[in-house]
């Protein structure tokens, strides 16, 4: 098998793949609403600082609550606040 059927037989396994980033990129980022700004309630802190010039995209916007959403303090800061009963008025965070 020469080079070339190779280099083809990638191109057409890959293309699927460069497909579906490409449809994320455009398309799928459209169905997520852009954002000036995210607080987490239960953490005290914003997750997105607000802009005033220009909105955040909703897939990134999205993508970094989720990341909060994994890390140590949030999971301790969510049990505490929900053990509370949700306050959304002083309420302060345990760490």
């Amino acid at each position: 098998m020469s080079g070339f059927w190779i280099g083809y037989i990638l191109g057409l396994v890959t293309l699927p793949a460069v497909a579906a980033l490409v449809f994320l990129g455009l398309v799928a980022s459209a169905l997520f609403p852009a954002s000036y700004g995210w607080e987490c309630y239960c953490c005290g802190e914003a997750v997105i600082a607000e802009r005033d010039s220009h909105p955040v995209p909703g897939l990134i916007a999205w993508a970094r609550f989720q990341a909060h959403r994994l890390t140590k303090r949030h999971r301790i800061n969510h049990r505490a606040w929900v053990k509370a009963g949700s306050p959304y008025f002083d309420w302060k965070p345990v760490i």
